[in-house]
């Protein structure tokens, strides 16, 4: 067991060389994401004026070496900053991002799952019994009867955007 006095030691020790440039190319990554964001996104964020200045440069730079200098610029810029909340932020938007493809490949899954099996409306309706159906159903009928693979594309699509309007609705 480590005493009180050797604890704090021990939070004494200076990072190593290498855990400081991890952590200074991490700052650096934060700092090319928030070049990416529009301008409404990054009024969100409580930044110094000299960093949001560097941002804006660094957005209408196109050579290659001046971006890469004005990136390192940014990221020495945003190591006296507390970036916790720019962190937060760009996790709730990799989980939004997430979410919606998981409701898109859920869309896909029961589309195909409507077009290829016919007990699977029922099992449809057993899960979303307040929707209209019978959209669904004649959208189904249309697809089968389709006769030229342009039509069935087009069913194909209707359907996609039906379930869509239908599954977001619950949300």
């Amino acid at each position: 067991m480590h005493t009180e006095s050797e604890q704090d030691k021990h939070d004494d020790v200076p990072l190593s060389k290498s855990e400081l440039k991890r952590q200074m190319t991490a700052i650096q990554v934060l700092g090319e994401k928030l070049v990416k964001l529009s301008a409404a996104q990054l009024e969100t964020f409580d930044i110094p004026s000299n960093l949001r200045h560097a941002i804006d440069r660094a957005k209408h730079i196109t050579k290659r070496e001046g971006l890469r200098r004005e990136m390192q610029y940014i990221g020495k810029l945003m190591r006296h900053i507390d970036i916790a909340p720019i962190e937060d932020f760009f996790s709730t938007l990799n989980n939004t991002k997430q979410e919606a493809n998981e409701a898109f490949h859920e869309i896909e899954i029961w589309r195909d799952k409507l077009l290829q099996d016919p007990k699977a409306l029922t099992e449809f309706i057993g899960k979303h019994p307040n929707e209209d159906h019978q959209t669904l159903r004649q959208i189904i009928r249309n697809h089968h009867n389709a006769k030229t693979d342009a039509q069935r594309k087009k069913y194909y699509r209707m359907l996609f955007q039906e379930l869509k309007v239908v599954l977001q609705f619950e949300d």
